[in-house]
């Protein structure tokens, strides 16, 4: 391939990506045609992207668009998957493919906001809850204080009460 046609075969990838942010890279070469169907289809149903690579023009891509180098991840026939909701998404969906599957892929890595992914990090966002369930923790760690505050102001009008009660009693007693 000259070095021209290779040059614009980068940019074009690089410009298909540059809203990316974060990616996850495969094998696929264990997939025969119909379970590669089945993977792209699974990958589409869960609105992902999955983008077969040239090794040398993704190696050159990741440097240019991302400033990282995933050589090392870039050997036999590779696949990017991203997209879904989030980061995570990718990155379960992939985890229990490879589990169901018997791996028939294989995670090589991958890309987080402009951080290099190695395989056990990949596996360890996969046991991230998902958004909802985070946003409903973090409320209820902002709820739980606030129901509190009627509690330990009722308690404290119960003490002055108490307090008044008492005061009013022994001015009583002390006045007969």
């Amino acid at each position: 391939m000259s070095k021209v046609l290779r040059k614009l075969m980068a940019q074009e990838l690089q410009k298909s990506l540059e809203n990316v942010d974060s990616f996850i890279l495969i094998t696929y070469d264990k997939l025969n045609s119909e379970n590669t169907y089945i993977l792209r289809s699974a990958v589409r149903e869960n609105k992902m992207s999955l983008k077969v690579l040239k090794n040398s023009l993704a190696a050159i891509t990741f440097q240019n668009l991302y400033n990282i180098d995933l050589r090392n991840e870039l050997t036999g026939q590779i696949a990017m998957v991203y997209g879904g909701d989030s980061p995570v998404e990718v990155a379960k969906f992939l985890t229990e493919w490879v589990k169901k599957q018997k791996k028939s892929i294989t995670i090589k890595g991958g890309c987080l906001y402009g951080q290099v992914l190695q395989m056990e990090q990949i596996e360890e966002l996969a046991k991230v809850p998902p958004r909802e369930v985070l946003l409903s923790l973090l409320a209820d760690a902002f709820e739980s204080p606030l129901k509190q505050v009627p509690v330990l102001v009722n308690s404290a009008m119960q003490n002055v009460s108490n307090g008044l009660g008492n005061l009013i009693e022994k001015l009583e007693k002390q006045a007969s």
